[in-house]
């Protein structure tokens, strides 16, 4: 576990670094992906793989909102490196190698996980947005 928590920190500050995101934030983005990436495992062995990753999605998307208030940075910069160890690109992989083999049976079940997947991403993105954050006093 210690293992995928430290890869997929590296990641995530990948693609922030491709992404040209502020010096400031690559750590927070890899630490991010990598904490909900563990979480997604974590509760993928407890729960559905659909509800392990509405609550990775959800939290990611706190937590780069919280990111974004803390480092007056957007919160896309955190959301987007952060959630690349949750697509599930291996998925898309294969559903285009079951395709070329004309495995009707086996690209059908890998296009249902890579979708299942992809709508509980979408679900607990848009629920973490509509979750309302502190507002700051005017004065």
């Amino acid at each position: 576990m210690i293992r995928d928590l430290i890869f997929a920190a590296i990641g995530s500050a990948a693609v922030a670094v491709i992404m040209h995101a502020p010096r400031k934030a690559i750590a927070y983005c890899g630490i991010c992906g990598g904490l909900c990436y563990v979480l997604c495992n974590l509760l993928t062995d407890a729960t559905t793989l659909f509800l392990a990753h509405v609550c990775a999605a959800f939290l990611l998307m706190l937590s780069s909102r919280a990111l974004a208030y803390l480092l007056k940075t957007p919160s896309l910069t955190f959301l987007v490196s952060a959630i690349f160890p949750l697509v599930p690109g291996a998925g898309i992989y294969y559903c285009a190698y079951y395709l070329m083999q004309q495995d009707i049976p086996a690209f059908s079940a890998r296009v249902m996980q890579v979708l299942t997947i992809a709508l509980a991403l979408a679900i607990g993105i848009v629920a973490g947005s509509a979750f309302p954050l502190a507002k700051k006093e005017v004065k």
